[in-house]
């Protein structure tokens, strides 16, 4: 995983409700990181393109 390439852990929630059901954007998958990654993990996923808009 990206984050973990970069020393943040990480993991997702709801993946298997969301490719289990298919319900696309009505149950979004959410990513959890520590508190004091946050920022670093954002801007990893910003520079990526990986953030969805809002």
């Amino acid at each position: 995983m990206l984050l973990e390439s970069h020393g943040i852990d990480s993991i997702l929630f709801d993946a298997e409700v969301h490719s289990y059901l298919g319900v696309g954007a009505l149950m979004p998958v959410r990513l959890m990181a520590l508190d004091e990654d946050r920022a670093d993990a954002r801007a990893i996923l910003t520079e990526g393109d990986l953030l969805p808009p809002g």
